[in-house]
């Protein structure tokens, strides 16, 4: 892509286990990190008029009150797990069953970069199941009945970079398959991957002659299909113009897809930002959203809910009327990691606090304590999990909190 007219994407949190700063996804796929200033926490909620849609999340809103309390007895498993090895790094809960806990290790000092498991009955029984080769690097764990699925790629940056996302089955003699394989062209970032269910999603990007070629794609774990769920081309011969990918977001419904579209014309006027939800039964897409600046998204079959620097909204999916906005004390910091249960939305208040939103009452419960450093929220079918490592006395002591929604 032509990096002299590469434009800011979107504000999105996506990549990694803790986010310390946002990451500003381009429109080629490259990022940039920036900081973030840690803050007390608070929450305002309050009901908007309604929208015609799709929705405009440009919008603005006033603020009102919002009840806080203590969540009751919602946390059903807490781990806690030292090693030495993890200092200097950040651990989180990427796959959870009832039987055990997955995450990858990127130790940078050593260059090497891991995925383990440790039983939730047995704070003891710890195993390092796979190592990446060639001081590679595991990026995206996810998993669906115990089947880990991750994107291997090189530590050394490359203009053209090779990946692989890659499988193995917890459990087993470890044997590891390669799912599927490519190369990231002109510094576009390896797929990242996400799950809903039984299915595992990413975006590939191609460049041919100028046009850049963007296909987001299914995984059926149980039927092992590969689907093209959407396709999307960006010519950038003369002016941009079309559709690039950003990233996926898989629901119930259909896969919410996050893109940039460009209309020919020179300079921002020339380009807008859509979120569109892609059915499965392959029927014309949903435009859910238009609107910069989203960092997170998801929906299911009631509500749609996106967040940006500051506040997280939650609109009726059906009629896009806007229900719910929390805002946030301190403007500058971000809500993310955005999970629908129900009638429910667990999200993460900066890198401190994760909150549970009863969409129907709009009492918010304090899942955990207000500490840095929080993970981001990983879901597991019915479970979500999420991680606590000190940022200051950073000594290699994890502990994982695991919850049970419905």
């Amino acid at each position: 892509m032509k990096k002299n007219i590469v434009l800011m994407t979107c504000f999105i949190i996506l990549a990694g286990t803790i986010g310390l700063g946002i990451w500003i996804f381009r429109d080629d796929g490259s990022e940039k990190t920036i900081e973030i200033i840690p803050s007390e926490t608070g929450e305002q909620i309050v009901d908007l008029p309604s929208e015609d849609p799709p929705l405009n999340t440009a919008d603005s809103s006033v603020d009102s009150p919002v009840t806080v309390g203590p969540s009751e007895q919602i946390l059903i498993d807490k781990i806690k797990l030292q090693r030495p090895e993890f200092e200097g790094t950040f651990i989180a809960p990427s796959y959870v069953d009832k039987n055990i806990v997955a995450f990858e290790v990127d130790n940078s000092n050593e260059r090497s970069s891991y995925i383990s498991t440790i039983s939730r009955d047995d704070e003891t029984a710890y195993s390092k199941i796979y190592v990446a080769p060639g001081n590679g690097i595991i990026n995206s764990l996810v998993g669906v009945d115990a089947r880990l699925f991750w994107v291997e790629y090189s530590r050394k940056r490359q203009n053209n970079m090779k990946w692989e996302i890659k499988t193995m089955l917890i459990g087993s003699k470890k044997q590891v398959e390669v799912l599927r394989s490519g190369i990231s062209k002109d510094e576009i970032n390896p797929p990242l991957l996400r799950v809903n269910e039984n299915r595992i999603t990413w975006i590939e990007s191609d460049i041919r002659n100028n046009i850049v070629y963007s296909t987001a794609i299914i995984y059926d774990v149980t039927t092992k299909k590969i689907t093209e769920i959407a396709a999307a081309t960006l010519d950038e011969t003369k002016v941009r113009k079309g559709e690039f990918f950003v990233i996926q977001q898989p629901t119930s419904q259909g896969l919410l897809i996050q893109k940039s579209l460009f209309n020919g014309t020179e300079g921002d006027s020339g380009k807008s930002f859509q979120i569109a939800l892609y059915p499965y039964d392959l029927s014309n897409p949903l435009v859910m959203s238009e609107g910069n600046g989203i960092i997170d998204f998801t929906s299911n079959s009631e509500w749609f809910a996106w967040s940006e620097v500051g506040k997280v909204s939650i609109a009726s999916a059906a009629s896009k009327e806007i229900k719910h906005v929390i805002k946030t004390k301190d403007e500058t910091l971000t809500v993310d990691s955005l999970q629908l249960a129900g009638n429910k939305l667990y999200y993460r208040y900066s890198m401190f606090q994760i909150f549970e939103l009863d969409l129907l009452s709009g009492e918010t419960l304090e899942i955990s304590d207000y500490r840095l450093t929080t993970s981001k929220l990983f879901r597991t079918d019915n479970f979500l999990g999420f991680s606590y490592m000190d940022a200051q006395k950073n000594d290699g002591t994890v502990e994982m909190d695991i919850l049970e929604i419905n």
